[in-house]
């Protein structure tokens, strides 16, 4: 039964699905008539959701990518914490965006390897093993690949974009990119990558050299656009901090007005002015040199440890000579 259910779910074709699941179904009543009841209410009547068919393009096969983030919504940025408002929501998802652009921009940068890319590269590997006769040529845009282990089932292989991807998951041997490839196997239509055919493709019938070279310049563009927008987006976050800042200020000055208007002595005003006129100071000269003031900041130490001082005066020295 566990092999009739997974050729079931992994057909491709949706009217051999259908023709299949009526057998299977068939099957199904003479040998368990309540496992026959319950497949057709739970499973047979809503196909769209389990079947291969019916999925094709969703770039996913599990839900595990949707729950991570969830989770990292609810506890990293959320803090675990009741959210009422839409506006804090899209602040939010607006961070996370651009964090995860940033963390894209680093692995980039670093040439971190990501899964998908490590996934394409031993799909490459596999297919440097196919004999190149496996591989013929239909038309222009398509092509027919027979399958290693069975020769008889054979994959179309067609190109969808014939322009030069700009996407970090271009095949950086072969030059192949899911976005300008599709084929007819289950690796492709479900999990979305770069399978073994369209590599082989790509490898019987590799790309100019100048398209790669255009393709690795744009890759580099991406990096500087995203570079760019992660800039744009850190100084906006700067500039909001400023006005929420400024706005604390204010409210601080306003209630300090409140206090002196209601000071008790001479000496509660005398000791708040002189700390008004040194915070005065204090502002008009940052205000001056900007934000190049490294030099006002001094190193301090606690007490347990404070480097000792190493400078003997000529005294001391004169003290224990005698």
């Amino acid at each position: 039964m566990y092999a009739a259910l997974k050729t079931l779910q992994n057909e491709i074709e949706e009217a051999s699905f259908r023709r299949s699941l009526q057998q299977f179904l068939a099957w199904l009543r003479n040998v368990s008539q309540p496992m026959a009841t319950y497949f057709e209410k739970e499973y047979a009547s809503r196909p769209r959701e389990w079947a291969t068919c019916f999925r094709i393009g969703t770039r996913a096969n599990t839900n595990m990518f949707v729950e991570s983030f969830h989770r990292t919504l609810k506890e990293v940025y959320l803090e675990r914490k009741q959210n009422r408002r839409v506006d804090h929501l899209l602040s939010t998802l607006r961070k996370i965006a651009r964090d995860k652009a940033y963390e894209q921009w680093i692995k980039a940068e670093k040439g971190k390897v990501t899964i998908r890319q490590r996934e394409s590269t031993k799909r490459h590997r596999q297919a440097e093993s196919m004999p190149s006769k496996l591989v013929s040529r239909q038309d222009a845009e398509s092509w027919q690949v027979q399958s290693m282990n069975d020769q008889a089932k054979i994959y179309q292989v067609t190109r969808v974009d014939s322009s030069v991807c700009k996407c970090l998951l271009r095949c950086s041997l072969c030059a192949a990119c899911v976005h300008s490839f599709k084929c007819t196997c289950l690796d492709y239509a479900i999990r979305w990558v770069v399978c073994v055919h369209i590599h082989a493709v790509n490898i019987a019938e590799p790309a100019a050299e100048d398209l790669r070279d255009i393709a690795s310049n744009e890759i580099d563009d991406k990096r500087e656009e995203l570079g760019n927008f992660i800039q744009a987006d850190k100084e906006l976050q700067n500039d909001k901090e400023l006005e929420d800042l400024k706005r604390s200020a204010l409210a601080a000055i306003a209630e300090l007005t409140d206090v002196i208007q209601t000071a008790p002595s001479k000496d509660t005003v005398h000791t708040a002015l002189r700390h008004i006129r040194s915070a005065t100071a204090v502002a008009k000269g940052l205000s001056i040199i900007g934000n190049d003031h490294q030099y006002l900041k001094t190193k301090s130490f606690p007490p347990n440890k404070r480097q000792k001082n190493n400078n003997v005066s000529f005294l001391q020295n004169e003290k224990q000579g005698q």
